[in-house]
């Protein structure tokens, strides 16, 4: 292979591994504790692929985590309005549902 031809294949791969950020790396982010990271992969995400119900979730979960309750409740509004059977944000409806009557609080009081 000419020197040239690595270069240029060299790159590629630099360039796609910087760039081709996952859910996977913003679960990871999430849980290590790094939710404004996790937010921004959510973000860029959400911004290729809108209709993926299952980041919304994950996206909204992670706002629950960093007590962003509002923001939260707006992503799991807009993950159920693409897809209200999906069960994942049925999960986060309830997680919202527990957060609102206290059950959070409640159980950390009690350990």
């Amino acid at each position: 292979m000419k020197p040239t031809t690595i270069m240029c294949l060299l790159a590629l791969v630099f360039f796609t591994n910087t760039n081709g950020q996952s859910i996977q790396d913003a679960r990871k982010l999430t849980d290590n504790e790094q939710y404004e990271n996790a937010s921004s992969i959510y973000q860029e995400l959400l911004s290729k692929t809108p209709n993926d119900v299952n980041l919304y979730y994950y996206f909204a979960d992670n706002l629950l985590l960093c007590d962003n309750l509002d923001s939260a409740r707006i992503m799991f509004f807009k993950g159920r309005s693409i897809d209200s059977s999906n069960t994942l944000i049925k999960i986060g409806n309830a997680k919202i549902f527990l957060d609102k009557i206290g059950v959070k609080e409640s159980k950390l009081s009690s350990e």
